[in-house]
């Protein structure tokens, strides 16, 4: 498997060897559970009411219990009473679960195939900026993504992190920057473009091979730019 690599003003600029354990997967089932797992560990289930134990009411028994005539009480907090303890409401409670390691990852590289069939992954070449600006950006990447279009949300994808990278791109609404170590099937999935750059989609590449093999992947993820000047911890 073969893909284009787009370089300025969307010209090809040379080809990449795509790995099929990666963008040749037919659709799955496991799409499905790794979403519906993604949203419920989004969920803080915080909600919360008061039983009757909780009611900040007196203990005390609102009449005697024979003679008045009426039906018998034996406290204010019951559920039944104005102000009363709520019967089976809901507890602050955590919704959040995971799925095996093995069918995430294969989600992930399912839809990865998926857009690639629906020639909705696009791999473009490595650009650096200069300096921080938005502006910049926008001009290398829409020369890029010949059809750059606003209303369509782009998942940007990158090897390393970049803070002047991450500050250009932050205030753009449409686009999304997530690096090869964050990629979360949600954000692919929901994606109306993929962009790799060529060295991510290398990286990607790797992630398909077996564990021995992806060490280089772990410590090129490990790198974390963290000033203007190019600092690493």
């Amino acid at each position: 498997m073969k893909a284009n690599i787009v370089g300025e003003n969307g010209t090809s600029v040379g080809s990449i060897e795509l790995n099929p354990k990666i963008f040749d997967i037919k659709d799955s089932k496991s799409i499905y559970y790794a979403i519906k797992s993604e949203h419920a560990n989004l969920r803080q289930g915080t909600a919360q009411t008061r039983d009757r134990s909780e009611v900040a009411y007196s203990g005390k028994k609102p009449w005697r219990q024979k003679g008045t005539g009426r039906a018998r009480a034996g406290t204010r907090r019951s559920p039944i009473w104005v102000g009363g303890g709520t019967t089976f409401g809901p507890q602050m409670r955590d919704y959040s679960y995971h799925i095996p390691r093995k069918m995430k990852r294969h989600a992930l590289f399912s839809v990865l195939s998926q857009k690639y069939q629906e020639s909705k992954l696009l791999i473009i070449d490595d650009f650096e900026l200069a300096s921080v600006k938005t502006r910049d950006f926008l001009g290398a990447f829409s020369a890029r993504v010949s059809e750059y279009q606003v209303s369509t949300n782009y998942l940007y994808i990158v090897a390393r992190v970049d803070i002047r990278l991450k500050k250009s791109v932050r205030n753009i609404p449409n686009i999304k920057l997530r690096y090869c170590s964050q990629l979360v099937v949600k954000e692919l999935y929901y994606a109306d473009i993929v962009v790799l750059t060529k060295q991510s989609c290398e990286m990607l590449n790797i992630m398909g091979t077996p564990d021995s093999n992806r060490q280089d992947v772990k410590k090129d993820n490990s790198t974390m730019i963290t000033s203007d000047t190019g600092q690493v911890r």
